[in-house]
């Protein structure tokens, strides 16, 4: 019984000290989207193409230097 007790008083106070606010603003979900923001950045696929590029040709060199060293 005592232990029904705790188990109720500790989720009691739990949820008393629990508060939550919601707030939509009356255009919640529609976000205004103009054709210039939707049109894809070039130069922004050429910085990251190079970027992996460049990982991905760290990866190939590591590989054959531990392929050479018979790993």
């Amino acid at each position: 019984m005592l232990r029904k007790l705790m188990i109720i008083l500790v989720v009691a106070v739990m949820m008393s000290s629990v508060c939550c606010q919601l707030t939509y603003s009356p255009n919640w979900g529609k976000r205004s989207h103009t054709l210039e923001r939707c049109q894809p950045n070039v130069e922004t696929f050429v910085n990251l193409y190079k970027y992996l590029e460049g990982e991905i040709q760290k990866v190939i060199d590591c590989s054959r230097v531990s392929g050479n060293q018979g790993l």
